[in-house]
């Protein structure tokens, strides 16, 4: 694999992943379900050709907060003026049932003027997921109150305490940000149902992170890069620290 050592500068990083991924996308192969069929798992894959959209402006950016009622850290609002998200979904391979794949499309970063439906899913999802958990993976907390009789009042008390919860922002998958007290400001989470992690410690390492093999880079290895201090603030986050091992 070719190295290469990105530039520490976050607005030098963002041009630095343009170029050397619209680069790697403008020979990218053609995605195939047969691929995924021989491999027998699915997944996502890059379309060739593919390119980043022009950046939003703070306008754009202001908007998008106030409609999903959400507040982007700073480093974010930069990836947004510069890069925001690619002009295309991802080829997604998906399973209909046991065995069989079907072709559709999944976006990757999300596109806050245009992925409207993914983008409030991704919002519900951390509340779908630990319902998910209260009902079949025994997951209830006594400071939450009396244990809920039925999904409806599992998802009623947990969208209660959810709401005094900081906000979760959407990035890519399952890939969320949380203001945490930190010396960069916030923690990137994976967020799948109650199993939440440290992903990575800010938004240039989950794209060193997610774009790894476009960059030709190492792939960073998650909560290694994360400081014993800002583990430790993360683990003071309200509600979702209680989660992270």
């Amino acid at each position: 694999m070719k190295t290469s050592t990105p530039p520490v500068d976050l607005d030098p990083f963002l041009e630095w992943v343009r170029v050397r991924s619209e680069r790697a996308w403008a020979t990218w192969p053609q995605p195939s379900l047969e691929t995924f069929e021989r491999a027998g798992v699915g997944g996502c894959a890059w379309w060739p050709g593919t390119r980043w959209l022009d950046g939003l402006t703070d306008a754009q950016i202001a908007a998008a907060e106030r409609k999903y009622g959400l507040h982007f850290p700073g480093d974010y609002r930069t990836f947004l003026r510069s890069l925001h998200a690619p002009d295309r979904h991802m080829f997604h391979a998906g399973f209909a049932d046991e065995t069989t794949l079907v072709e559709d499309e999944a976006p990757s970063f999300l596109n806050w003027l245009a992925d409207d439906e993914w983008i409030a899913d991704a919002i519900e999802w951390p509340l779908e997921g630990l319902v998910f958990d209260v009902l079949y993976s025994s997951l209830w907390r006594d400071e939450w109150g009396p244990h809920p009789s039925d999904e409806a009042e599992a998802r009623h008390r947990l969208a209660d305490v959810l709401g005094r919860a900081p906000r979760l922002v959407p990035v890519v998958g399952h890939r969320y940000l949380v203001e945490a007290d930190t010396p960069r400001g916030y923690v990137v989470l994976s967020v799948y149902q109650s199993d939440i992690i440290i992903h990575a410690p800010d938004v240039r390492t989950l794209l060193l992170a997610e774009l790894a093999d476009l960059l030709e880079v190492p792939h960073p290895r998650g909560a290694e890069s994360v400081t014993e201090a800002e583990w430790q603030a993360a683990k003071r986050i309200p509600f979702w620290g209680e989660f992270i091992g």
